[in-house]
């Protein structure tokens, strides 16, 4: 029996007769997915520092992706008509970031989110929104000097992180988030509860590497945390709004990242060796170039 409708829909039976699956776009969909993770290198590279190795967990992103209403599933299928034979469109890193940041979510919730915000904070202190990427930086630098296996001590974490101006309680609340949400990891990967007393010694995770080398320069990731941000600056917060439309999502990116330049003004340089110009300039370079490209 040859099943001709099959190259253009198929009707649930189990459904109502008008509710159909167009097969060929669903297969186009998929290999879309398939050609892009085999091609996109800054894809593959969020996959495999993120998930470690963890299948089950990336194929949780991907089924994120494939369900996430962030995504817009005909743009893709109009793009992909338009390349050339043995060619599919690529889809871009923060179109699948965007997707696994918030999830089900209008907004982007530390708390069901597989990602991080690293600028948060646990006192009123601007300096502390860096305390995070200081700490992996630290922790990868000294790392490449250190023992087996590449743990640091967590005593030099802290002398290193108090040269900093840096109290010993925003270290350890710091380090206690760095090991809960696997940015850093202690001897035995084991992950201290309340009131256990801190691993001797800590090395970074490629997850922690990542967000420390990679994500906090990054338009979509700066666009999603600036809501669980707090922001210390009155005049500033003031002027955070919940923006939809890329225009005022850009202009509220580019005001989070001059704030965060005025807070590392505060920390001394001289006694640590991240550096947030970089990603600073990393930031502003991408609203830039995306401001050309919707102007």
């Amino acid at each position: 029996m040859r099943m001709a409708s099959v190259s253009k829909s198929l009707t649930g039976s189990a459904l109502h007769s008008a509710i159909s699956v167009n097969l060929l776009a669903l297969r186009r969909y998929l290999r879309i997915l398939l050609y892009s993770v085999e091609n996109n290198h800054d894809l593959i590279e969020f996959i495999d520092n993120v998930c470690v190795g963890n299948i089950r967990l990336a194929l949780e992103f991907v089924t994120t992706f494939v369900g996430s209403g962030h995504v817009n599933t005909q743009k893709m299928l109009d793009l992909d008509n338009r390349q050339r034979p043995g060619h599919h469109y690529v889809v871009p890193l923060h179109e699948f970031l965007r997707a696994i940041m918030y999830g089900d979510n209008s907004h982007y919730d530390p708390q069901t989110s597989p990602i991080v915000n690293m600028f948060d904070i646990t006192s009123f202190d601007g300096r502390e929104h860096f305390i995070l990427p200081i700490l992996i930086d630290y922790v990868m630098r000294a790392s490449s000097s250190a023992g087996v296996e590449g743990f640091v001590g967590t005593r030099e974490v802290f002398k290193y992180a108090q040269n900093a101006g840096f109290t010993p309680a925003q270290i350890q609340a710091a380090l206690r988030r760095a090991l809960h949400r696997k940015l850093v990891e202690g001897e035995a990967r084991r992950v201290p509860e309340s009131g256990d007393p801190m691993p001797t010694s800590i090395r970074a995770t490629t997850v922690g590497a990542y967000h420390a080398t990679r994500l906090i320069g990054y338009f979509t990731y700066a666009d999603a945390v600036v809501v669980d941000t707090p922001i210390l600056d009155d005049n500033v917060r003031r002027s955070m709004g919940d923006e939809h439309l890329i225009n005022g999502r850009l202009a509220r990116a580019s005001a989070f990242c001059v704030y965060l330049d005025e807070q590392w003004k505060t920390v001394p340089k001289k006694a640590v060796s991240f550096d947030w110009d970089l990603f600073a300039g990393n930031l502003r370079a991408e609203i830039g170039r995306i401001r050309g490209l919707v102007s």
